[in-house]
């Protein structure tokens, strides 16, 4: 028996995953966290929405948006929720699996 790697790929609003789902998103991978981080801070920017109304609409502290966006702080994955929730970000991912299955011979 060999096995065998299928790759199966899709992309998806980060707000149509459940928490759950986001949370392993964002934790399986140093270069996702950063991609999200740096969506936000130009959301922001663009809508031209201070760190402290993002504050206020995330429920967090003006520090903790300017510790995110500087990247000086590792935030949870829930911060980074509820940032993309209060900017109402329409952000998709590419998101990849890999099934292994087993053939025989």
């Amino acid at each position: 028996m060999d096995e065998q790697i299928h790759r199966i790929s899709f992309i998806k609003n980060i707000l149509d995953l459940s928490q759950h789902d986001f949370i392993e998103y964002v934790n399986c991978d140093l270069q996702s966290r950063v991609t999200i981080i740096n969506k936000i801070k130009a959301t922001r920017k663009n809508r031209k929405i201070s760190q402290t109304e993002l504050a206020k609409l995330a429920g967090c502290s003006r520090q903790t948006i300017s510790s995110v966006e500087s990247f000086n702080s590792s935030p949870g994955a829930d911060i980074l929720l509820s940032m993309i929730k209060a900017l109402n970000m329409n952000l998709d991912i590419h998101i990849e699996f890999k099934l292994k299955t087993m053939e025989q011979k």
